[in-house]
This record gives C-alpha cells, structure tokens and sequence, in this order.
C-alpha cells in the first residue's frame, strides 16, 4: 500500500490487489484528471478501511475481488465505513445482474476494465471531482456561516444591554446590521463627574473588516 501520485487536492483510493490493473487504473486517472490528485493504493479490505477510518479518501475505485473479501460483501463494507465517500466499481467481470446490483447498493458508477471504451475510468473520476468541489464548498459556505452567526452573537453582546434611566428622557436604541455583521455601533459611557456619554459610530464598509475596528474603537473609547 501507498501513494502512487502528486497533489492534495482530490485523495483518490484505489482498492486493487493486481499490480497490472493498478497501473493501468493510475493511467487511466493521469491521462482523466492530470496531476491534480493523490492515489493510496489498498491491496486489502483492511488497509482499504482503515483509509477511511482516518479521513484520507474523496473517491474510491473498487475491484470488488480481494485476498480478503470477495464480491460484493467488498463493496458492502467499503461503503459501511464512510457512506459520504462516492465509489467507483473496477471490474473485470460485465456481469451485468452484478453492476446494477452495485449501483442500487449505492455505486456512484460500475466500469468494466476491458470493455472496449479507451479510458472507461475518465466519466465517472471526472463527475465524482466535481461532486467532490461542491461539497466542499457547501461546507466552506456552512462553516463560514457558523463563524458568522458567532461574530455577530459576539458583536451583539458588546452593544449595551439597553439604554440608562435619565431623568426627563425617553431613550430608545436598537442597531441591525443588513448582513449578518457589520461597522455600526453606539454605546453610553458613564463619565466620572456622573454625567452620561452618548457615542454613535458607523465604520465606513461591512462585514468582517467593519466589524473588527468598530470592536477596537470600542475597546479604545472605553479605555
């Protein structure tokens, strides 16, 4: 077992026991995507579930036939492990019962090694990568968004928990960003000679950048 290619960005295992197949798998993925991958080769379903247990894999192209599993309780297990990790069937046998067994399994897509097509593995890789990118940036939309909502809690709580009680004076105050943070800010500030200040600031742009120096000037207007 190892890594067979280049770059980080789309971690591809391949469970295939046949040096020969492996090679012409890592071929096949060269000559489909580039170098914009990395190949861990699995000779067994152990090390295969094990790559998985340790987050290493975007895809995995599978021979369903192994020294220690055979058929489709491979792929049965393969897919248990980590339901998210789309798999891509590499077989030598067009038993066609067989790949439409796999795909309702949940195979993204089942591909014959010698069925006359000159790179059989360049579709599917090709989809399974752009389903890869989406998801991360689903992701990156989601976790930003969490950071967001975090920010704007912790923004919120650095505006005054309500206004003070000054004789002869009705105040009201009330600040809602149009995004979910953003530059505006006011805030009452008890002088020494019993008097109350009143600062209302509005940080020219929004969002983050807006954000973090209305936070400095509170933090410099309070010292």
């Amino acid at each position: 077992d190892g890594v067979m290619a280049i770059h980080e960005s789309f971690r591809i295992m391949l469970v295939e026991d046949s040096p020969t197949a492996a090679e012409l798998a890592n071929y096949w993925l060269q000559d489909g995507l580039g170098a914009d991958f990395v190949l861990h080769r699995a000779t067994h379903l152990s090390s295969a579930l094990e790559l998985l247990r340790q987050r290493m894999v975007d895809l995995t192209i599978l021979d369903l036939n192994l020294s220690d599993s055979q058929g489709l309780a491979t792929f049965r297990a393969i897919h248990a492990q980590d339901l998210r990790v789309p798999i891509v069937v590499l077989s030598g046998d067009a038993d066609e019962s067989l790949a439409i067994e796999a795909v309702r399994l949940g195979a993204q897509d089942y591909v014959v090694k010698s069925n006359g097509v000159e790179n059989p593995l360049a579709r599917p890789v090709r989809f399974a990568w752009e389903r890869v990118q989406r998801y991360r940036a689903e992701a990156a939309l989601r976790e930003n968004n969490q950071q967001l909502q975090i920010a704007r809690s912790v923004q919120q709580y650095l505006f005054p928990d309500g206004p003070p009680t000054l004789p002869g004076y009705d105040i009201a105050c009330r600040c809602e960003p149009t995004g979910l943070i953003g530059g505006d800010y006011y805030d009452f500030v008890f002088l020494p000679d019993g008097s109350v200040g009143l600062a209302i600031a509005d940080v020219s742009g929004h969002g983050t950048a807006a954000a973090l120096l209305m936070v400095e000037v509170r933090a410099t207007l309070r010292a």
